[in-house]
């Protein structure tokens, strides 16, 4: 597990990849999850985005990232990034978050993307959104971009960059 910016008091930042946090949370937890302010999680696998067109709910060596109701428990969390790895829904609880700024997340194919963005829109501090990476159509982007836009959420997607 690679760890940034610890002390003996204080934990800021982890980074490390799936494989890694999944054995952490079933070690007792040593991520401090009352300390931590930064997590980023990573899937160790390459990605093959195919053209959504050829199906699939995700991209080759894409995985499922399965355990959002464990990082509730992150309350001083202010930045998550679960770098490739796909979501489908969001828990309803996630908006116990109440610091987090910085979200990035790669949404599935057929991700619940209203019920995300109820979820999104409840959160108080959320200010940035990356779903560069998802899966999504193109109808699909601009609604999360023109419902959270709405919010004050920032949404960053290279594919409506253009």
């Amino acid at each position: 597990m690679a760890n940034e910016g610890s002390t003996a008091d204080t934990t800021t930042v982890v980074s490390l990849n799936y494989t890694d946090f999944i054995n952490s949370l079933n070690a007792s937890n040593d991520l401090h999850a009352d300390k931590l302010q930064k997590l980023f999680i990573s899937n160790e696998q390459e990605i093959y985005q195919a053209p959504l067109a050829a199906g699939g709910d995700l991209p080759e060596g894409g995985i499922y990232f399965e355990y959002m109701q464990q990082l509730m428990g992150f309350k001083n969390l202010n930045e998550l990034r679960l770098i490739n790895l796909f979501v489908k829904a969001l828990p309803e609880g996630f908006t116990k978050l109440s610091k987090l700024q910085t979200l990035e997340i790669c949404l599935s194919n057929n991700a619940d993307i209203d019920e995300i963005i109820g979820v999104l829109k409840n959160m108080p501090s959320l200010k940035y959104l990356d779903i560069n990476g998802s899966r999504l159509a193109q109808k699909q982007r601009v609604y999360i971009r023109e419902q959270l836009t709405k919010q004050g959420i920032h949404v960053d997607d290279y594919v409506m960059l253009k």
